[in-house]
């Protein structure tokens, strides 16, 4: 059995990932590739984060990507300002769901998930793509212990 931690020290069990996936999809906002082309051909102010980790996005990602594994967001220096509009993905949709979870908890308003993640992106759009290491998290600052809590 999995479980979360609410704020209120409640503990929300689930009987697999799955259905806690299940669970977080209920909260989730999401965009499809076709608009998302059109929204980077536009050249708004947003960012795109690939949740997958390091290796997956050095062998391709969506241009202008920055690499933030899932592990990894809550500890980012990479995003700052929860006034800009995130677009996240994975490898499919489970690990971009829970981040668009984890981010919404953090406090960042504008936060959509890119449906179908790597696997439609790179079946739709090839000649969108790019292969390197770009933005990723590795050599960012060890993230410096805070107190926790709820509040």
């Amino acid at each position: 059995m999995f479980s979360t931690l609410a704020c209120n020290n409640k503990i929300e069990p689930f009987e697999s990932v799955d259905a806690m996936i299940a669970d977080a999809t209920n909260s989730v906002d999401a965009i499809n590739a076709e608009d998302l082309k059109a929204i980077l051909e536009a050249e708004y102010h947003f960012t795109v984060i690939d949740c997958r980790e390091e290796k997956e996005f050095i062998e391709g990602h969506i241009q202008g990507a920055i690499n933030i594994p899932r592990g990894m967001l809550e500890f980012s220096k990479l995003i700052s300002d929860r006034r800009v509009k995130l677009y996240i993905y994975g490898q499919a949709n489970q690990r971009a769901t829970l981040s668009v979870g984890t981010l919404k908890k953090l406090k960042y308003k504008h936060v959509l998930m890119i449906d179908g993640g790597w696997e439609n992106w790179n079946k739709s759009y090839p000649e969108l793509i790019e292969t390197g290491s770009g933005d990723t998290q590795k050599g960012a600052p060890e993230p410096e212990e805070e107190s926790g809590g709820c509040g």
